[in-house]
């Protein structure tokens, strides 16, 4: 007989953020899950850990370049599952003045304050029509163009 989770093992990874400067952090995460299943994370140009061994993790990049993650899932038995997950670190300096916050039209909001752009919670970022603004840290208007 063969096991419904045996059909269904999938070593789908999660990660946030993919792209990020050097010494941040990145949450992994797989939805497989079944008894008896047992995780195995690699994570080489991490410092620590080079390794995991749970069904979610955290992995730091002190140094910039393209960095593979793998998941192997076992269900317990002869079944497994590996997929990897590239994550590219950048050598970059965060902005912490008043060049932090961009806002373009229909609702997409950026933030450089790590070094990356980062969409603002609850915007979406696809627009044609370029236009910049720029505020400080509390949110004042400083500068606007279209």
């Amino acid at each position: 007989m063969i096991s419904r989770y045996a059909l269904s093992i999938n070593a789908l990874i999660s990660a946030a953020p993919t792209q990020l400067c050097a010494g941040g952090t990145v949450q992994f995460g797989t939805p497989a899950a079944g008894p008896g299943y047992t995780y195995a994370w690699a994570f080489p140009g991490a410092n620590p850990p080079a390794s995991a061994s749970t069904q979610n993790a955290t992995a730091t990049y002190p140094t910039a370049g393209p960095w593979t993650a793998t998941l192997t899932v076992t269900d317990g038995g002869v079944n497994s599952s590996t997929n990897t997950q590239v994550v590219y670190v950048t050598a970059c300096t965060p902005i912490q003045n008043t060049c932090t916050n961009w806002v373009f039209p229909f609702h997409c909001a950026l933030s450089f304050a790590t070094g990356m752009p980062v969409a603002f919670l609850g915007t979406v970022c696809g627009s044609g029509e370029p236009s910049a603004m720029i505020s400080n840290s509390s949110g004042a208007l400083l500068f606007y163009t279209d």
